[in-house]
């Protein structure tokens, strides 16, 4: 804790490009589909130590303009880091960043970890999820990718592309780009792509 907090406190760079082995935001869920009577997504990721993360959050809106890049979820995430989802005693509306989880090259994603059909299950889990957390501004949970990140002086991009990985493929498509501007602590841009899901079948050939 106290290296990380003297590295944002003395950084003096645009940017500062943090990575966390866990999802650091929050992804509150309907505890039926997670099972037992938790109500977020991984209670081993930050979502499972709250009080850590209002200390680090505290310290990331201080310095503001932070991108955090996470994995280990097998999903694709992009959301905005504001206090009201990660930090609500600080306040309300206090941002401190972006953060950004590409989703696994070739790990059972959200749709492999399920019997039946899951194309209708996803459908609700996302409706459901988009309307517990307003700060996420982009979920996919059954591609395989990988994300490009560009930074320049003003602005970051991030780019979730996906290919098909159950035959030899060619083919990748673009799922998403977002842009968030210096200063905004926010992903001010969001383009999401329509993807072909014929071209990623759920079993193997």
């Amino acid at each position: 804790q106290d290296w990380l907090k003297g590295k944002l406190e003395s950084s003096t760079t645009p940017w500062r490009i943090i990575g966390s082995q866990k999802l650091f935001g929050n992804i509150s869920v309907n505890s039926t589909y997670v099972g037992g009577d938790r109500e977020v997504f991984d209670d081993g990721a930050w979502d499972g130590y709250p009080e850590e993360r209002a200390l680090v959050f505290e310290w990331l809106s201080r310095v503001g303009n932070n991108l955090l890049l996470s994995g280990d979820s097998h999903i694709s995430v992009a959301m905005d880091l504001i206090s009201d989802q990660l930090a609500p005693q600080l306040g309300e509306g206090i941002r401190a960043g972006v953060e950004v989880l590409p989703t696994s090259l070739s790990r059972g994603n959200f749709d492999e970890q399920l019997q039946g059909d899951p194309l209708g299950i996803i459908e609700f889990v996302l409706e459901d999820t988009a309307e517990r957390n307003p700060h996420h501004r982009y979920v996919e949970l059954t591609e395989h990718g990988y994300g490009v990140f560009s930074v320049s002086l003003d602005e970051i991009s991030a780019e979730f592309w996906y290919s098909p990985i159950y035959a030899l493929s060619d083919t990748e498509v673009l799922g998403s780009r977002l842009v968030a501007k210096r200063d905004d602590n926010q992903w001010s841009q969001v383009d999401s792509f329509e993807i072909d899901t014929e071209l990623h079948p759920l079993e193997e050939p």
